[in-house]
């Protein structure tokens, strides 16, 4: 069965989109019908000043956001999340203003993220979802002249699934952190490790294990594969320079065939300087910003604070948010307490975040940009 949307370049099969060794279950009938049917219901919003127009809606009560640049040079960057808990909202996890985004939108790229249809370990309906927004994509725009993917964690495994299986639409990936054996509990999936289009992976020192597996894998069934490591402990713990860096490096690689296929990657920064105010047996800062999808806080404590509290990695340390007192574990990152626990760790841009592993801080402490945050030590 073939399907052709209107003024769509791509003639989609069911066979095509979702082979056999991709996925157990085929197109089901209402995304055929809805590919055929579909309408941009999207809500176009001005960014004033900015050179990029953002568009946000949803598609069959799937999300979407979709970042053009004014002048668009007909690049895009398909975003695809990690996983979200089950008890939060959908999110596309994209935020224009945040790296890479906001500087491939200054180079005149489109970046575009899909929320996919439920939260959790959905890595099926996700790929059948980013399929969906690309197609909308194409139908709306016109056929990108490349289209590269970005997939942080369970996305990871997301985008390497479509590049395997879809080199002609997918002309790359970059692949960010651990999450490559995500499944569904019915999925049937094996990769291939047979990818005929670039692919770089880039994680912490950390969790390298998996990237390393599919770069040798890759590399017996010959074909090569990139890998940059990041000297930094933690999940997905990247500066925005090694963001930018990875994009770029994968663009001039589809570009050119050129690529350092192993490499240290870490962008060393200088050193953040202590705002904090210290008094009353403790230090005085400020909330930064607040992550709206997972609630971590980021506040505007530096190593130096914690150091002069006597606060060492592995020790308690009691903040006062909101008037309320909660106890986090000074620690390398979120995975390093228990689920439901306060931790607060260095970022890569060398300030320091705030969360409760698997649930929202912000909510929690009833807190949002700009509050004031107190800690000292737990005696």
């Amino acid at each position: 069965m073939k399907i052709m949307t209107a003024n769509q370049p791509y003639p989609i099969t069911t066979r095509q989109l979702f082979p056999k060794r991709l996925w157990a279950s085929t197109f089901t009938r209402r995304t055929i019908l809805f590919l055929v049917l579909f309408s941009w219901a999207g809500i176009q919003i001005s960014m004033g000043e900015e050179d990029y127009e953002v568009e946000s809606g949803e598609i069959d009560g799937v999300l979407y956001d979709v970042a053009v640049a004014k002048d668009w040079n007909g690049k895009l960057l398909l975003f695809n999340h990690g996983l979200i808990f089950d008890h939060l909202p959908l999110s596309t996890y994209m935020e224009p203003d945040r790296e890479p985004f906001r500087t491939l939108l200054k180079e005149g790229w489109m970046v575009a993220a899909s929320s996919y249809r439920r939260n959790g370990l959905v890595v099926n309906d996700a790929a059948e979802d980013v399929l969906i927004l690309h197609s909308s994509l194409v139908r709306e725009y016109g056929r990108p002249k490349r289209t590269l993917l970005m997939g942080e964690s369970m996305g990871g495994a997301v985008s390497l699934r479509l590049v395997e299986s879809l080199p002609e639409r997918f002309h790359g990936a970059v692949i960010l952190g651990r999450g490559l054996m995500s499944r569904d509990t019915d999925s049937q999936f094996i990769f291939s490790y047979q990818p005929e289009a670039p692919v770089l992976f880039m994680s912490n020192q950390s969790e390298m294990d998996q990237a390393l597996e599919y770069f040798f894998k890759s590399r017996e069934t010959g074909k090569e594969t990139a890998l940059w490591s990041i000297q930094r402990d933690g999940h997905i713990n990247f500066n925005e320079a090694e963001f930018v860096a990875a994009v770029r490096a994968l663009d001039h690689w589809v570009e050119t065939g050129e690529i350092e296929r192993e490499k240290d990657a870490t962008v060393a920064l200088e050193g953040e300087e202590s705002s904090a105010r210290f008094a009353d047996g403790g230090a005085y800062g400020k909330i930064l910003k607040t992550d709206p999808t997972f609630g971590n806080l980021t506040v505007d404590f530096v190593a130096a604070d914690f150091n002069r509290l006597g606060v060492a990695l592995g020790q308690n340390v009691i903040f006062s948010l909101n008037e309320k007192e909660f106890t986090a574990t000074r620690a390398k990152t979120f995975r390093d307490v228990s689920e439901g626990e306060w931790v607060v760790f260095e970022n890569a841009e060398g300030r320091y975040t705030v969360a409760i592993n698997r649930s929202h801080a912000a909510n929690e402490a009833g807190v949002k940009e700009g509050d004031t945050v107190f800690m000292k030590m737990q005696k």
